[in-house]
């Protein structure tokens, strides 16, 4: 009985002890970063002289584990929906991200009594909070046993505008559920007139609006530079964050910003994301453009528009300010090119 016992335990810890001698880890070069800066890091898989492994997943090395996430809410299971962030590979660019590499696919130095290989990475967070990187998984005679590998540690992604106390003044709102109980049409016929009339009243502003649009002069600029710098000018006339028309405002500078870029550098700004304009600009490699301060006052405009932040009253006429200091920097940089 004692030798029949022993047998079973073996059968189940022999496959462990195989796997155990294969190893992936992740290492950065920081572990505390903001968001939308980039950040270096190495996998290193190690495995013994007589023993391969049949292959190895990248994919699950950029299955990213959450510990908190700053910009988004947990699940009834306290659990975080999958963080705004990616992992480039320096070596596996054309390769496909859900690609599993065979042992041969490495590249292998001999170090002592193990081979030992280094493949580089870059990762880009874009949500603010703390995350963690996991080392990967190895797939062990044929797939048929597996071996998932030490996550890294702790990551910290800050949001150099927001709080995480800002973004949680406001509780989320509580689901209430829907009772359903038998109605007929003449319940309804007061919430159709009511929407008949709604609908009559918005067409009759849309018109009233077109037609004063209709007969106001457009504006003529010599070039953008010129046309953004005056928009900025107007909009600090009516200095709508004094009147509670915050997210209007910072509506208003993220799109002179984005149609300065789009006409300088055409780029089509208006319809990407905060994210794709940035790594455009990046792939120019002009070490004078003011990347920092354009992701910035997109980062900013997106938190008020997206995350419902409302910064302090005394630094809204900082951000118009560091707007014109973003557009008079590129207007500057562009003509010294030509």
């Amino acid at each position: 009985m004692i030798r029949l016992i022993f047998f079973h335990i073996l059968l189940i810890a022999l496959p462990i002890l195989v796997n155990a001698q294969f190893d992936a880890r992740v290492n950065l070069d920081r572990y505390q970063i903001d968001v939308g800066s980039p950040i270096a890091g190495t996998l290193k898989i190690t495995c013994p002289k007589n023993k391969q492994f049949e292959s190895f997943s990248l994919a699950e090395v950029e299955k990213i584990f959450t510990v908190e996430n700053n910009y988004a809410r947990q699940d009834s299971n306290g659990n975080f929906t999958k963080p705004d962030a990616e992992i480039n590979w320096k070596r596996f660019k054309t390769s496909p991200k859900t690609t599993v590499l065979k042992y041969d696919d490495f590249e292998w130095i001999e170090k002592g009594n193990v081979l030992e290989t280094i493949e580089k990475f870059e990762a880009l967070f874009w949500d603010a909070g703390r995350f963690k990187i996991p080392g990967g998984k190895f797939y062990v005679e044929d797939s048929l046993l597996t071996q998932r590998c030490p996550i890294s540690n702790t990551i910290v992604v800050n949001d150099p505008f927001v709080s995480k106390d800002e973004l949680t003044k406001t509780p989320p709102n509580d689901i209430k559920s829907i009772l359903l109980e038998e109605k007929i049409w003449s319940d309804y016929i007061l919430m159709y007139v009511l929407l008949a009339l709604a609908l009559l009243i918005c067409f009759l502003l849309f018109r009233t609006k077109q037609t004063k649009n209709a007969n106001k002069p457009s504006t003529q600029y010599l070039n953008p530079t010129q046309k953004a710098i005056n928009q900025l000018d107007q909009l600090e006339k009516t200095h709508p964050w004094k009147t509670q028309k915050i997210k209007p405002y910072h509506s208003e500078l993220s799109k002179i910003v984005r149609e300065f870029i789009k006409h300088h550098f055409g780029i089509p700004a208006l319809e990407s994301s905060s994210k794709q304009i940035i790594a455009q600009l990046s792939k120019r490699n002009t070490p004078a453009l003011p990347l920092r301060k354009v992701n910035e006052i997109l980062q900013i405009t997106d938190a008020v528009k997206f995350a419902k932040l409302i910064p302090d009253p005394e630094k809204q006429i900082t951000y118009l300010q560091s707007t014109r200091n973003i557009i008079i920097s590129l207007s500057q940089m562009m003509d010294e090119e030509e």
